[in-house]
């Protein structure tokens, strides 16, 4: 099956793959969106509105309100934080109860019949299409990924051109992994979150502690 024109659309949405500041050196990425069974389900108006940042009126999301308390512990002595003055983007655009989940609405709206094909041009169109092109603009970039049991797509997308490559962390706690990069794409640390940043999982005060453990990352 081909590409559906209603997915090319929804990747430049707001619910599609978001880019809002490709220069910040520091990088937040989810997995995808999750709690809708259909993309159908989405509201067109959103769907179809072109991705140029985060609305404030979204910041009570539980993505975005975690992902802000997770950002306020890293930055302590950052008063406001806006989002906006990151990077901030999901892996994958189609909204998905479960990573495994592919439904026929899913196979129907996008044009492909098997969730590995999905990915499979998610991936290509990603990275060469927004996330490449983003990767060249600032050195050293420390790059967070959120998704429990997902680090290895995220190890797909951020190894970069470098072989060499060892899936082995330099650093490893409960909460996360740190793998020191160093590669080709500019990213200085890839660090794993172990936990999801939407509605289930860390409260939002725990999300600023994991921030602060980890200030110094950011130094090191």
């Amino acid at each position: 099956m081909a590409v559906s024109e209603r997915l090319e659309k929804l990747f430049d949405s707001y619910y599609g793959i978001d880019v809002f500041n490709p220069k910040s050196r520091y990088w937040f990425i989810g997995i995808e969106w999750g709690g809708t069974v259909c993309p159908l389900e989405i509201e067109p108006e959103l769907w179809n509105k072109p991705s140029n940042g985060i609305c404030e009126c979204y910041y009570g999301l539980p993505y975005y309100r975690k992902l802000k308390s997770f950002i306020s512990g890293l930055f302590p002595d950052q008063k406001d934080i806006n989002l906006n003055d990151y990077f901030i983007a999901n892996l994958y655009p189609i909204a998905k109860p479960g990573i495994s989940s592919w439904t026929k609405c899913m196979a129907d709206f996008s044009g492909f019949k098997k969730l590995s094909e999905y990915y499979d041009y998610c991936y290509n169109r990603h990275l060469r299409l927004k996330i490449k092109d983003a990767l060249k603009t600032t050195n050293n970039k420390i790059v967070f990924c959120f998704g429990k049991d997902f680090q290895w797509y995220f190890i797909k997308h951020f190894s970069g051109d470098d072989r060499e490559f060892s899936p082995i962390p330099e650093r490893e706690t409960n909460n996360y992994q740190v793998f020191n990069l160093n590669n080709t794409y500019g990213i200085k640390k890839l660090v794993m979150l172990k936990h999801i940043s939407g509605a289930r999982g860390l409260s939002d005060e725990q999300w600023k502690s994991l921030g602060a453990e980890l200030q110094t990352e950011l130094n090191n």
